[in-house]
């Protein structure tokens, strides 16, 4: 799908994988912080039990989330554990971080 997150993301049955890329708070850009505390909640309802992947340049992130994410102990929040992924095929030429996502042990 590619459509706006706001309007696209209730009518989701399930996510797997959410390639995120290239937005912003700023003129021509959606202004939704994807990865913010206010609407990942939203999109993390719709992940599979099972977790899956998440895709993006941490474009439009908020509150150092997309950071943590990245970083070496990744980030545990919203009953979730986001961690990046040991193979990063699309970091050096896209500049594309993958990360897994998993329900919180």
């Amino acid at each position: 799908m590619s459509e706006d997150v706001r309007t696209v993301v209730d009518r989701i049955e399930r996510i797997d994988v959410l390639f995120y890329r290239r937005d912003s708070g700023g003129e021509g850009g959606s202004g939704v912080f994807v990865l913010g505390d206010s609407f990942l909640p939203r999109l993390l309802g719709r992940f599979s039990v099972n977790g899956g992947v998440l895709i993006t340049d941490g474009s439009n992130s908020r509150g150092g989330n997309f950071k943590r994410m990245t970083g070496s102990s990744g980030l545990t929040k919203h009953g979730w554990h986001f961690e990046q992924a040991v193979d990063q095929p699309f970091l050096m030429k896209h500049h594309l971080h993958v990360i897994s996502v998993a329900p919180e042990k």
